[in-house]
């Protein structure tokens, strides 16, 4: 019994390590103007921020990223709104039954002139009316919630020329955030 205590422990300030990580990214000065800079990287950075919330939900993860991309933007923003759509898709995971797969995919590729981020999970996703409203303004899906992570994404994605796509295939619920980027010449 001692044990598991010191377990429970353990993990919770394993999850509370990673949250005060969070949190301080929101309160630490942010850039003023955009920069280039790549993609993988700052996908890296938020993937090692959302690991132990990851692991204390028992969510796989697997990642798929292509190193030639960059972007012009607010790398701050850029990692709060992958992390908002990453937050969302661990809560998802961590509601399915224990018995069942969870997973989530991070992709990033190119198209032309944008970047995408693709950010799949195996739990059942939002309704087609909650997607309608997704982004929109204390719009929540979750109980004791205030409904601003979405609207966030969305206005950073807003001001940065960029877009948002939901879909569900096959027990997959997909968010794919399309984002400028800047081509690299030699």
């Amino acid at each position: 019994l001692g044990r598991s205590i010191l377990r429970d422990i353990a993990s919770e300030a394993s999850r509370f390590h990673g949250k005060t990580k969070e949190i301080a990214q929101y309160v630490s000065p942010r850039e003023e103007s955009p920069v280039v800079f790549s993609l993988v990287t700052a996908l890296e950075e938020v993937m090692s921020l959302i690991h132990p919330e990851m692991t204390s939900h028992k969510v796989e993860a697997s990642f798929s990223f292509n190193s030639d991309i960059q972007c012009c933007a607010s790398r701050i923003e850029l990692q709060h709104a992958v992390l908002h759509v990453l937050m969302n898709a661990v809560e998802a995971c961590s509601l399915q039954d224990p018995s069942e797969k969870r997973s989530i995919s991070v992709q990033l590729s190119d198209n032309e002139d944008k970047a995408l981020i693709k950010v799949c999970d195996s739990a059942t996703g939002m309704s087609e009316a909650q997607i309608a409203q997704a982004g929109e303004e204390i719009f929540t899906s979750k109980p004791d919630r205030i409904g601003l992570g979405l609207l966030l994404v969305r206005q950073f994605l807003d001001n940065i020329g960029g877009g948002w796509r939901f879909s569900k295939k096959d027990g997959t619920f997909c968010v794919l955030l399309s984002i400028p980027q800047v081509k690299v010449t030699e």
